[in-house]
């Protein structure tokens, strides 16, 4: 049986598909999204000691990159508050990426001894233990930036490449999403955000 239902375009992308399965169910959607979600207790290697930030700098299109330098300031500004940045990645080019950012990782502070770390390959259980657990999350675009909200995890959503108001996180007021169509938000916007 084929049925067909309108949604409206101009929602965000979790409304519009909270609207078209309501419509298929026969339910009706009220409040907020709840994902109810819990994040595994799985062993994480290499996690820094916390306070940490895992910083989701990876993503399936290259036009939602924030820029490697944004990426070396944040990480520099979280060593001067104490924060080690832990880095995850899922490909070759993802890893070189991590390195080359940790290995850059701007000015250390005193009380942090290691800025930045490259994480080994985790499982996506062993990422979502990882996002659970840091003190933030930064990211681009990409679905375990979506899962750090979702766990309600205090989350920064970067976006320049799709805009913020219509796939940022809107539900819980731990996360936020930052930039417009064509503009990244810089290092002091996420800071001040987080």
């Amino acid at each position: 049986c084929r049925h067909r239902y309108d949604v409206d375009m101009s929602l965000h992308a979790i409304e519009r598909l909270r609207s078209l399965a309501a419509q298929a169910l026969g339910y009706r959607v009220e409040g907020l999204p709840v994902f109810g979600l819990a994040a595994p207790r799985d062993s994480v290697p290499g996690l820094p000691s916390p306070p940490y930030a895992l910083l989701l700098h990876a993503t399936s299109r290259a036009e939602k990159l924030w820029p490697e330098s944004c990426w070396r300031e944040l990480i520099g500004r979280l060593a001067d508050q104490g924060i080690a940045s832990a880095l995850p990645w899922g490909s070759a080019e993802e890893r070189e990426r991590a390195v080359a950012l940790a290995g850059e990782g701007g000015r250390v502070a005193p009380q942090a001894a290691i800025p930045a770390v490259v994480l080994p390959r985790l499982t996506l259980r062993q990422c979502a233990a990882a996002i659970a657990r840091a003190e933030l999350v930064v990211g681009v675009d990409t679905g375990l930036t979506h899962l750090a909200a979702a766990l309600d995890v205090p989350t920064v959503a970067l976006f320049a490449a799709t805009p913020a108001w219509r796939f940022g996180p809107y539900w819980t007021p731990r996360a936020t999403g930052l930039g417009e169509d064509g503009r990244w938000p810089d290092a002091d916007e996420v800071l001040a955000a987080a």
